[in-house]
């Protein structure tokens, strides 16, 4: 997203005679001089006044005080400053009340996340320390770090994924506060929402680690047992580092999974693939194959040394897609070594039985290593004739 949209939103909104400033994540950010995916802006406007002042704005946080306002591709949140009710389920507020900037500052997570800038004056407002604390490399809930993983159980999930992503110590009673009310994940977090922070968190393996230190993981997965934790491959598909946790498991309990997350088609594709990876001896035409059909697998298993370090299944099936490297980036670009025309152009009519010679000559040229078309075709032709 372009900063330059939220800069335009904030510029028509303080010509209105509002307050309105970048918030939260894009600040933090910029603070620690790296680029930003979403530029919120926070205002003391009125849902309806903001409404009023934009062409083109969706209103489905309205009763939240949050309004998306559309600037050509880019959709700029929109909150008004608020103060929060009581959290009767643990994840959202009962009701809210317009506030000030200050106290809209104090309602968020983390000391990181409630700091505000106007670009428009080159001014940040920290009212809750955000900016010592990123200085010093810490992660600090706003105010008491109980209150605040009782309003929002995912806030401990957060801390984890903030943590890791930006090399930060969570802070010693902020620690405590999780520690002491992991156990109270679910059932206020739904597991659509945990997938969500769980794919984002980056490295898995350090932030699984220390998930599990603060009892987290055992409640997302019970039983796990730290070593499963590994160096995942950081190109999978989450639900393949999942299984991964498990990776003796069998099809039906990774499937299980899946459905647990409420995971879409792609991600049960991914476990059928896996599956057969592991229980089937394949032909390097069938393994490249596979994998030609699932890139996101066939980059995981390439670059990973995960794969290398496991059980047998999988330094095979890696040693395998080494060699076939390149063979699979073929079949992913659809670019045969031979092709309809090429058998043409040597007397074969177009018809089933040339299908059956384009099938066989794929087949053949990554069992057998061969690249060269006229070496192919003498083969295919020979396997033909007997």
């Amino acid at each position: 997203m372009n900063s330059q949209s939220a800069i335009e939103v904030i510029k028509h909104l303080q010509s209105k005679g509002h307050i309105a400033y970048l918030a939260g994540g894009s600040v933090r950010d910029m603070l620690l001089g790296l680029p930003s995916e979403d530029y919120d802006v926070a205002t003391s406007a009125r849902v309806e006044e903001v409404i009023a002042l934009f062409e083109r704005t969706v209103t489905v946080g309205a009763h939240f005080g949050v309004v998306i306002v559309m600037k050509k591709a880019d959709k700029i949140e929109v909150a008004t400053f608020r103060k929060d009710g009581s959290y009767s389920d643990g994840r959202k507020p009962d009701f809210i009340e317009r506030g000030t900037p200050e106290e809209d500052a104090k309602r968020r997570d983390f000391t990181i996340n409630g700091l505000f800038y106007d670009p428009l004056t080159k001014t940040l407002y920290d009212f809750v320390g955000g900016s010592k604390d990123l200085a010093s490399k810490i992660l600090r809930s706003i105010g008491s770090p109980i209150e605040r993983f009782a309003e929002d159980r995912l806030r401990m999930l957060r801390a984890v994924r903030f943590a890791k992503r930006f090399d930060l110590k969570i802070e010693e009673t902020t620690y405590a506060a999780i520690k002491a009310t992991s156990h109270l994940l679910f059932p206020s977090v739904s597991v659509e929402r945990v997938w969500q922070e769980l794919d984002k968190m980056m490295p898995k393996q350090a932030s699984f680690n220390a998930l599990f230190d603060l009892g987290l993981l055992q409640v997302i997965f019970p039983g796990i047992k730290q070593e499963a934790i590994k160096d995942f491959p950081p190109q999978a598909p989450l639900i393949i580092v999942l299984a991964l946790l498990f990776p003796e498991e069998s099809l039906e309990k990774w499937q299980d999974l899946a459905t647990f997350f409420k995971c879409s088609h792609a991600s049960f594709n991914h476990l059928l693939l896996l599956d057969k990876a592991r229980r089937t001896p394949k032909t390097l035409y069938e393994w490249a194959l596979y994998l030609s059909l699932d890139k996101d697998l066939f980059y995981a298993t390439i670059w990973s040394d995960f794969w290398q370090k496991e059980s047998s299944w999988l330094r095979e099936r890696h040693h395998m897609t080494l060699i076939l490297k390149e063979d699979i980036q073929r079949l992913i670009e659809k670019r045969p070594i031979i092709n309809a025309a090429y058998l043409q152009n040597n007397g074969i009519a177009p018809g089933p039985q040339m299908g059956k010679l384009l099938k066989k000559a794929e087949e053949l040229s990554v069992n057998l290593r061969i690249n060269s078309p006229e070496e192919l075709l003498r083969l295919v032709l020979l396997e033909k004739l007997t």
